[in-house]
């Protein structure tokens, strides 16, 4: 039976190598490994350690910083 096993990385979508979004070069770096598949997602909502809600707003999609 095959083991399956999941990684998970947070990062900024505003962090970029070069001129390419970094979730870009991971994705292509996993089809590349021959990885069974990946998924990126757009966290909308959330908040960190200080518990402090954090949002994204319309404007940030439109405008990456």
């Amino acid at each position: 039976m095959q083991t399956l096993k999941r990684l998970t990385i947070y990062i900024s979508d505003s962090v970029y190598i070069e001129d390419e979004p970094l979730y870009k070069v991971l994705l292509r770096k996993a089809h590349a490994l021959d990885l069974a598949g990946a998924t990126v997602s757009r966290c909308v909502d959330g908040f960190g350690a200080n518990t402090r809600l954090k949002k994204r707003s319309l404007l940030d999609s439109i405008n990456p910083v």
